[in-house]
């Protein structure tokens, strides 16, 4: 558990006590989501867990590039306490005809709790995401989107690998989306998506060792969606995080082949026993 101030140790405790309701307004989710603070019992640095501020997953879901379709199945990967399936839940019933099912994936049983509450109409499922298996066996989904932990993780380090040999778990659960859906949105630390775009006057190219590493290895390009003000919400961050940025990745033929390579691994392995 991380030491957070008094003040937003009281705030965090209303956040709690409200989730004691059966029923939460809109009003109520979002001081959940502003003031739930993941630290307050658990520890982020172990994790890599760190909630998005509720407006920068507003910006999210404005900005993602995803499917025009009449329904889209969403699967949120590590999806905390479910800010960015929030902000999608809201953007999809103001008045648009597309439907939308959101499916939560979240390993912390309270975090799963409180999501229960602020996303309600989301189906949301107690897993490890690494657990690839029973991650398949939720379908495939039309997009997936995902802040997911950040840094080096230890429940990630004994993960069954793809293509992917580092030990990144931003990188990692990015990878496994392609096992899920064609295409899909990340929040990724500015240093590991290849580019600069927020809180620069340009747009750069940032291809360090790491993002070359990943992309040899996986074959996943990189790419900015066209939204550049993710430094403006630094301060909405409840713990201190790199600077980030929106990341779109379309997988499709990548998905098609580390799906065959890391089937046929589990088939020859079976075969070994």
């Amino acid at each position: 558990m991380s030491r957070i101030s008094t003040r937003n140790r009281q705030l965090h405790d209303k956040a709690l006590e409200l989730c004691n309701s059966d029923i939460l307004n809109h009003s109520e989710r979002e001081f959940v989501l502003d003031h739930f603070h993941e630290a307050a019992a658990h520890n982020t640095g172990v994790s890599g867990a760190f909630f998005t501020p509720l407006a920068l997953a507003q910006e999210f879901s404005a900005y993602c590039p995803f499917p025009n379709r009449k329904h889209i199945r969403i699967l949120d990967l590590c999806a905390g306490i479910g800010a960015l399936s929030y902000a999608f839940a809201r953007t999809f019933s103001w008045g648009t005809s597309v439907t939308c099912e959101l499916v939560c994936v979240e390993q912390n049983p309270d975090y799963v709790s409180v999501g229960k509450k602020v996303v309600p109409e989301a189906t949301w499922v107690q897993l490890d995401v690494t657990d690839i298996d029973s991650l398949l066996a939720l379908g495939q989904f039309d997009y997936v989107i995902s802040n997911p932990p950040f840094g080096a993780v230890s429940t990630f380090s004994s993960a069954k690998r793809i293509c992917y040999t580092g030990n990144n778990a931003a990188y990692n659960v990015l990878e496994i989306a392609t096992l899920m859906a064609p295409s899909g949105c990340f929040i990724l630390p500015q240093q590991l998506s290849g580019f600069k775009f927020s809180g620069v006057d340009y747009f750069q190219s940032n291809v360090t060792e790491q993002v070359n590493k990943f992309v040899d290895e996986t074959g996943i390009i990189l790419e900015p969606t066209c939204f550049s003000g993710c430094n403006a919400h630094a301060v909405n961050w409840k713990s201190k995080v790199p600077l980030v940025e929106f990341v779109a990745a379309d997988f499709a033929e990548e998905k098609v082949t580390q799906r065959l390579i890391y089937l046929t691994a589990q088939e020859l392995n079976q075969r070994a026993y």
